[in-house]
């Protein structure tokens, strides 16, 4: 069966239309149909709708040398148009309204962060060296944060007394049930053996080398 692929229903726009956003048939490039969804979302939580044009302006500093869609100017990570298929949106890119109004754009995460915070605005305006712990809503300075290999800046989420309390919790409600420590101290033991395995290969290659 043949496949006809419509134009992105945005007027001026040459790009294929490959997300339906209504039933009335409009079909959108993945660009206008963040757009879109955005101004939708803006609406019905009762804030200010941005123009088609107002979006296009703020999206100019979020364009890299490419004018490919480029980094969050919060955090750094890179933004996407769509979620994928795990249906992750943490760096989609997101409409942000300031609470002094101003709006901009920023990955989805930052927004999120943005509203949970209790620092308002000042929120996005964090020095290089300083960093925002969510548990205790307090900033503090990069070294305050444990390293993370998983995560966009290299760093935690909270910081190091916010993550010892997080584990002492955790340590409690294992400690409470007999068959969660069982299974706790099991898989300790499972990786304290791995661990001790990997580092006497490593030690008989070096003797061996």
């Amino acid at each position: 069966m043949k496949t006809t692929h419509k134009i992105c229903s945005r007027k001026g726009c040459n790009e294929l239309g490959i997300h339906k956003v209504n039933s009335n048939g409009s079909r959108y490039c993945p660009k206008h149909y963040r757009f879109s969804r955005m101004r939708i979302d803006a609406k019905y939580a009762g804030k200010a709708v941005p123009t088609w044009d107002e979006c296009e302006g703020m999206l100019q500093p979020c364009l890299n040398d490419r004018s490919e869609l480029g980094l969050c100017s919060n955090c750094n990570r890179q933004m996407i148009w769509r979620a994928g298929p795990d249906r992750k949106m943490g760096a989609t890119i997101s409409l942000q309204h300031d609470n002094n109004g101003p709006m901009h754009f920023v990955c989805t995460s930052c927004n999120g962060g943005h509203g949970n915070s209790k620092l308002g605005d000042q929120y996005f305006k964090l020095d290089d060296n300083e960093k925002l712990c969510p548990d205790c809503n307090t900033i503090k300075s990069l070294d305050q944060f444990n390293k993370s290999a998983t995560s966009p800046s290299g760093l935690q989420s909270v910081c190091r007394d916010c993550a010892k309390e997080r584990n002492r919790k955790r340590l409690d409600q294992i400690n409470a049930d007999p068959v969660k420590r069982a299974n706790y101290l099991a898989k300790m033991r499972e990786y304290k053996r791995k661990r001790y395995a990997a580092k006497k290969t490593a030690t008989t290659q070096l003797e061996l080398d």
